[in-house]
């Protein structure tokens, strides 16, 4: 059983295409540009070679086995109709609901679950509160699998975290010199040097932090290129983003108030808050005293557009004020649209007139939470205007 075991989990460390890097395959061949992973082969016919001299499975080396079923080994998932690991599968998420706010499981149950949450054979919702509970023993110390299927959870929730705001996420682990994480369009990396430094010390807190800053990233970049959500604070986010890239120097001497960066700080504090509650946890009073006083700190940053360029005191608006924006630009960042507009071939401010009739069209069409934003940018928007009149 061991040996099956082992041989599941070398096949899918193992399951990167060489020719086209992606990880979907009929038997080893690539469904998508039809090379034959080699590496992936032998190890294949060494687990057929250990299936056909085993006649009887004990439920984690049937896992195992489901975790490597979308590969179409078609020895292996022959063996796996016979069995009805479905009913394995509740009776194993029944016991873990059961016992979620436990201090103890074993060692076996833990391989079994972070199988499962690596395979694509169970619904995204017994996934995720699969998730959820591992993380909950990881966090209080009671997860005592290796750091690499910790890794693995760690991934796995951060994916989770996104997919409530943005489809087909990915996280991956990277060497990255000087960060802890970045974030992308989908796609977080974070450091794999961070991320082992923190699992041997112990600092779960400054894990979750990390995911919940770099989500925040990925939220901004995902919602500045998308324009569904209006917001006065993409909107300055997006401006910035764009100074940014005309600026070489802008980013490091602008860091603390950086729009982008401000608001992943305050989510670092508040996602860690909130998450410790939900798995019903907590930090002492003086952690959660902190953490609420960086809030306060970070939402004012959020809320100051005083920067700073070329060693002169300015604003935002100021320093975009004086950039041309290109019509590809305003195409490319939908909430520019808010306040710029196309006019002879070139990219011009709305006039306080036409700020006036967007924000009279947009209170009628929209309700609730997002009326408040409009409202919120519309009376900045149309309040600068006049007063640099």
């Amino acid at each position: 059983m061991n040996e099956i075991i082992r041989l599941c989990e070398e096949i899918k460390d193992n399951k990167k295409c060489s020719g086209c890097g992606a990880s979907k395959y009929d038997g080893c061949e690539c469904i998508y540009c039809g090379s034959i992973n080699e590496k992936l082969k032998v190890l294949v016919d060494k687990l057929i070679s250990a299936l056909n001299n085993t006649t009887d499975f004990d439920n984690k080396t049937l896992v195992s086995l489901l975790s490597i079923n979308d590969l179409g080994i078609k020895n292996a998932n022959s063996i796996l109709n016979k069995y009805d690991v479905n009913t394995i599968v509740s009776s194993k998420y029944k016991w873990l609901l059961d016992n979620k706010f436990g201090s103890n499981i074993s060692k076996d149950d833990e391989e079994l679950f972070i199988n499962l949450i690596d395979s694509n054979s169970i619904d995204t919702s017994t996934k995720n509160t699969f998730i959820t509970i591992l993380m909950r023993y990881m966090i209080t110390g009671n997860l005592s699998t290796s750091n690499d299927k910790k890794k693995l959870l760690i991934k796995k929730f951060t994916e989770m975290y996104m997919e409530t705001r943005i489809k087909n996420p990915e996280c991956i682990y990277s060497k990255l010199d000087d960060a802890n994480g970045d974030a992308f369009y989908s796609l977080i990396r974070l450091n794999d040097n961070t991320i082992d430094n923190y699992l041997r010390k112990g600092l779960y807190a400054q894990i979750l932090m990390l995911v919940f800053h770099e989500c925040t990233h990925t939220y901004q970049k995902y919602y500045m290129h998308n324009g569904e959500i209006l917001s006065y604070l993409l909107l300055l986010q997006t401006k910035e983003t764009i100074i940014r890239n005309r600026s070489s120097n802008y980013y490091d001497d602008n860091y603390k108030m950086f729009s982008e960066e401000s608001e992943a700080r305050y989510m670092e504090y508040k996602g860690l808050l909130d998450y410790l509650s939900v798995l019903n946890l907590g930090l002492s009073k003086e952690n959660t005293e902190f953490c609420n006083n960086m809030m306060q700190e970070e939402y004012k940053n959020c809320q100051d557009e005083n920067r700073v360029l070329d060693g002169k005191n300015t604003t935002v608006d100021e320093i975009f004020d004086n950039i041309e924006l290109t019509i590809s630009e305003l195409n490319r960042y939908p909430l520019l649209k808010l306040e710029y507009k196309i006019e002879d071939d070139r990219v011009a401010k709305k006039s306080i007139e036409e700020l006036e009739n967007d924000y009279a069209y947009l209170k009628s069409v929209k309700t609730g939470e997002e009326r408040e934003q409009i409202d919120y940018i519309y009376s900045k928007l149309i309040k600068e205007r006049v007063n640099k009149k």
